[in-house]
């Protein structure tokens, strides 16, 4: 590779109107498959359901990307656009945006190591390897609920690194809207 352009690279990480105008095409495009996909269960045919579903699955997984740059506030260039769509997609998907901060923070903080929240129990040594294969089990086949556990753990667990009373009480409001 011959001489990197930093500032290249530092420019595809800045935030931009037209990344979120892709999640809007997306999330668009989710709704009008959930839609077929209701009048498909009513009226048939019900093989569709399958590809229907797959496609579904594909857009959501979109929908939580989009919400991991919204929580690094790279999703959009003006903040409280970028805190919107998080606090959106995090509701539908019953994960706080604060919360998630909170966790993704400790994890580019502490990568790998005993404080690294995202990646718990598997970093704890003293973890049981069966429980830690239990987890990965769980996370694989319930993933969708699995991120939620580790951001509710995080606010309610002893030591927790949410410690400022707003941010406490925003995780709290975010909790209720849910």
């Amino acid at each position: 590779m011959n001489g990197i352009d930093k500032s290249r690279i530092a420019e595809a990480h800045e935030p931009h109107w037209p990344t979120v105008w892709v999640w809007v095409g997306f999330l668009i495009v989710f709704f009008g498959v959930e839609a077929y996909a209701g009048w498909t269960l009513v009226h048939g045919p019900f093989w569709l359901l399958i590809p229907l579903t797959l496609l579904t699955a594909h857009l959501m997984h979109a929908h939580i990307l989009a919400f991991h740059e919204t929580g690094h506030s790279t999703l959009c260039r003006v903040g409280w656009v970028n805190d919107a769509i998080g606090l959106f997609i995090g509701t539908l998907s019953f994960q706080g945006l604060t919360a998630f901060r909170a966790v993704h923070q400790t994890h580019h903080h502490h990568l790998g190591s005993e404080k690294d929240e995202e990646l718990w129990p598997f970093v704890i040594p003293t973890v049981p390897r069966w429980v830690r294969r239990l987890t990965a089990a769980y996370e694989l086949i319930f993933g969708i609920t699995y991120t939620p556990m580790l951001c509710v753990r995080i606010f309610f667990r002893t030591g927790s690194p949410i410690r400022d009373r707003a941010e406490r009480r925003r995780v709290r409001y975010e909790y209720a809207v849910m």
